[in-house]
């Protein structure tokens, strides 16, 4: 992360600070969200708290003039995706403290980095069918069953590779031929995608159910 200037990185966070961030990590493994990405969001917030608490401040007092300061010290040369995501963390965070604490967020109006528009490839159908077949032998394996069966999902739904990993048996509708899954927004679940499979060749667009 980069320094921010006059500041001590051994200063140490408040003490109410870090027992509101251990009740905001804990909030956020009970709903069965990435562990990875709450010790990387948990790291980013404690900076931020150690930030705060060398102005004699808490996350709790926190203003968006704060906030502001502080991304901005994070470095406005950096990329707007890395910026859009430092500032997405924050506003998940005091989200979160508005909802458990009935305040306003502070950042509940800063804004997003304006992100350039990047083209996204996709597989060729070639390439898909290539896989199909070295997946499928005359005498297939466990595993190429069950690759064969990631490959088809991830195709046919449109579904991240993220959250394939993350189907538990209780997701999968074998009558309805669906596998749900649940898009993590800022703040809370936008709810569960039905992945429906593909019709006549062709996959049909992930839905989003609130």
């Amino acid at each position: 992360m980069q320094p921010i200037p006059g500041f001590d990185p051994s200063q140490p966070a408040n003490p109410d600070d870090l027992a509101l961030l251990d009740e905001w990590y804990d909030d956020w493994i009970s709903a069965d969200r990435s562990v990875e990405s709450a010790q990387t969001y948990l790291r980013f917030l404690t900076h931020l708290a150690k930030v705060l608490a060398a102005e004699d401040k808490t996350l709790a007092d926190a203003t968006q003039a704060d906030l502001k300061k502080f991304l901005r010290h994070l470095g406005e040369d950096r990329k707007a995706a890395t910026r859009a995501y430092h500032t997405r963390v924050i506003r998940s965070f005091y989200n979160w403290l508005a909802d458990e604490y009935d305040i306003d967020s502070p950042a509940q109006k800063i804004k997003l980095p304006k992100q350039p528009l990047t083209e996204v490839r996709s597989i060729s159908d070639e390439d898909l069918d290539k896989l199909r077949a070295v997946l499928s032998p005359r005498k297939p394996t466990w595993t190429d069953r069950r690759d064969l069966a990631i490959i088809e999902t991830l195709a046919a739904s449109g579904m991240r590779i993220g959250e394939c990993v993350a189907v538990q048996m209780e997701h999968l509708d074998l009558e309805g031929s669906a596998v749900g899954c649940h898009v993590v927004g800022d703040s809370r679940p936008t709810g569960p995608r039905n992945m429906c499979p593909a019709h006549a060749g062709r996959p049909e667009p992930c839905r989003r159910l609130d």
